[in-house]
């Protein structure tokens, strides 16, 4: 519902907004109020890694059941805390404490990735702060209080597979390659369902034919070695995986003996991944109907949180694939031939596409700035990426976090960054603060339509910062993760940087206020000779010890002289403080710029490299003539610049200071040669 009146009904609106619930609010705006229902559904969704052709499958089916629904999608991938070969799990798992938020209707935990490192007893555990709100597990129950979850059956379609094999093309020795050494749930039952399938055909599984890996494309061959060194040495004609990656993978090792497949041996995997119909040779499988489960988890949810009745377990049934692998199909149409191929060249050409756009943006952020520097930055980057929508919120302080503890958020939160291109918002640095044990996003900004979220958590090292969103769709929801991921370390590092910068130029302010005069000129109010050899040394010390370089500039203006015999004294102040406007137009915040004295003026600028000043140089040039427009000045205001660069090993001011001048004298020689 949205209701925007004229100025004049604002005391209807009033009296209106006092019989809404609390879950209602007013955003006021120029020309009006706008009064925007927050009745909208929010689903939380955690992910172990999106990137898995399972949860990409997965994912899509939830996405696809709330398209066109009224329900916003916050999708998080949460990881797994204390993972040995994940360092930082505990700091992507700080955002199930951000989702248990009361503006989160229900969640829903797709369980499977996560069960296959860990059991479901502990996973149950680890969402315990989340126990309160309604969850949905996909695929495996969890020892929650308030649960329910999908089952997948697949012994009909293990039985309907076995008998095909043996009734359709004669097979009569089978082998099984396993996940068992991950000891899931899954793995669990597709050996057990495969077993009982050939019990069903009056036939046993020999435990020497059962190989045991964890569901990667390598476990195929690294198997197989250890049994078979020859094609002489295959003593089975069928082999199942429990997962088409390591099928696959039983399929190289095989042709790496010269076995044909399927005329020697046929495979089948189980998942029906997008290679398995696209590869050269297409794969059997079995089909657990991945995105249909999404489809049904989403809906429960739903149903749930619009308070009806739901099942404690959904039974989905797998389906068998009948493909080349198994030998059913050979000799594929034109047609299927020319989709394939086309749907191959698709994807290499999104991949192309996306490669290009994680470039440039890896480009933009190879460098230690401030938060506002990045935040400007992320307006383009998102204009460039195709990104609509965006949220950076930031805890009013970092949160410490603690090895084996589940990091407690602070109430409040602040919206720093909020880009919607849709409505033609750009806010940076916002003073918009909200309750995060209430909301997720602070209530003036959420979008008047429903709408797919990312949710990426913003940390450096044991420190957690808060949180980005981006808005996605099916499409793009891979890509979409890896910037978030990019995003997310630029801004942890930014904020890390401001930090320090803040609290240094805090302290320098602090001792600069007790004698302000002694270290200011009085001309531009920049900083004076004497505070440039005071805290141009300091500023230097900081910028080695957080491991980044820089360069000292020298600058002297140009023809300061003519100006002054031409137009007298006065002008000349004028220019020098046009000069003064210029520099600090030109470069950062945290940049230092001091007058020496006359003409002349020294940069110490942190994160700069010498391969950047003749950019420096034409921005500079721009901003010049800008001013020279602005301010009317019957004279040109130009500058000559000298960069040295500064180290771990050359942080001498005195010396950088004289090297620079010299750089500058050159420089100007150059410059006076030209007009020549």
């Amino acid at each position: 519902m949205i209701i925007q009146p004229v100025s004049g009904a604002c005391i209807y609106i009033q009296i209106f907004l006092s019989f809404l619930d609390q879950k209602k609010f007013f955003f006021i705006k120029k020309y009006g109020i706008i009064l925007i229902s927050l009745m909208r559904k929010k689903i939380a969704v955690f992910v172990q890694e999106i990137w898995s052709d399972y949860n990409k499958s997965l994912i899509k089916g939830i996405l696809d059941f709330y398209k066109g629904k009224d329900v916003d999608v916050f999708l998080s991938q949460i990881r797994i805390p204390l993972y040995e070969e994940d360092a930082f799990g505990m700091q992507y798992w700080s955002c199930l404490r951000v989702a248990a938020c009361d503006d989160i209707d229900a969640v829903i935990v797709c369980s499977p990735t996560f069960c296959s490192t860990i059991s479901p007893d502990e996973l149950s555990k680890k969402l315990e702060p989340i126990s309160d709100k309604k969850i949905v597990s996909v695929s495996i129950p969890l020892e929650l209080k308030n649960c329910r979850h999908t089952s997948v059956s697949c012994r009909k379609a293990y039985s309907e597979f076995v008998s095909h094999m043996i009734k359709q093309h004669g097979s009569k020795k089978f082998a099984f390659m396993s996940a068992n050494i991950e000891n899931s749930v899954e793995a669990r039952e597709r050996l057990d369902a495969f077993k009982n399938a050939l019990k069903e055909n009056n036939l046993e599984l020999d435990e020497d034919k059962i190989f045991y890996g964890n569901f990667m494309f390598d476990d195929g061959p690294k198997e197989l070695s250890k049994k078979y060194k020859s094609k002489e040495d295959i003593d089975f004609d069928t082999i199942f995986a429990a997962n088409d990656m390591m099928a696959f993978g039983c399929i190289s090792y095989l042709k790496h003996l010269g076995v044909k497949v399927p005329e020697e041996v046929k495979v089948v995997g189980y998942d029906d991944i997008p290679q398995a119909s696209t590869d050269d040779l297409t794969l059997s499988t079995i089909n657990q109907q991945i995105e249909f489960q999404g489809e049904t988890a989403a809906k429960l949810a739903l149903d749930w949180t619009n308070e009806n009745e739901i099942p404690q377990d959904t039974l989905i049934e797998a389906r068998p694939i009948f493909r080349e692998s198994c030998g059913c199909n050979i000799g594929k149409t034109n047609i299927e031939i020319t989709h394939a191929e086309d749907e191959r060249a698709a994807a290499l050409i999104r991949n192309d596409w996306g490669l290009n756009r994680i470039h440039n943006l890896l480009d933009n952020t190879q460098s230690d700035e401030t938060l506002q520097v990045v935040f400007d930055k992320m307006y383009d980057i998102m204009n460039f990426n195709e990104i609509n929508f965006a949220a950076v919120c930031l805890y009013q302080d970092p949160v410490f976090v603690d090895i084996g503890e589940i990091p407690e958020i602070p109430g409040n939160a602040k919206l720093a960054f909020f880009v919607d291109n849709k409505k033609g918002i750009r806010e940076i640095n916002t003073h918009y603060e909200f309750n995060l044990r209430k909301h997720f996003l602070a209530e003036e900004f959420n979008q008047n339509e429903a709408c797919h979220m990312l949710v990426q958590s913003i940390f450096y090292g044991d420190f957690s910062y808060g949180y980005i969103l981006l808005q996605t769709d099916n499409v793009s929801i891979t890509l979409h993760s890896v910037y978030l991921k990019i995003l997310a370390n630029e801004i942890a590092q930014a904020y890390k940087y401001t930090r320090n910068i803040e609290e240094k130029a805090a302290l320098a302010k602090m001792n600069l206020d007790l004698n302000i005069k002694s270290f200011t000129d009085e001309l531009t109010g920049l900083i004076n000779r004497r505070g440039l050899m005071k805290y141009g040394k300091e500023s230097i010390n900081l910028s080695i010890q957080l491991e980044k370089n820089g360069v000292v500039l020298f600058c002297d203006m140009d023809h300061l002289k003519v100006i002054n015999d031409t137009y007298g004294h006065e002008y000349g102040d004028i220019a020098i403080k046009a000069q003064s406007e210029i520099l600090q137009k030109t470069f950062r915040v945290n940049d230092m710029i001091s007058r020496l004295g006359g003409d002349e003026f020294v940069i110490i600028a942190p994160g700069l490299s010498i391969s950047q000043l003749d950019q420096v140089r034409q921005r500079m040039k721009g901003v010049s003539e800008e001013i020279q427009k602005e301010k009317k000045l019957p004279f040109e205001v130009s500058i000559s610049i000298g960069g040295v660069p500064y180290n771990a090993e050359n942080t001498d001011l005195e010396r950088l200071i004289m090297s620079a001048d010299k750089e500058q004298y050159e420089e100007k020689k150059r410059h006076h040669a030209q007009r020549q």
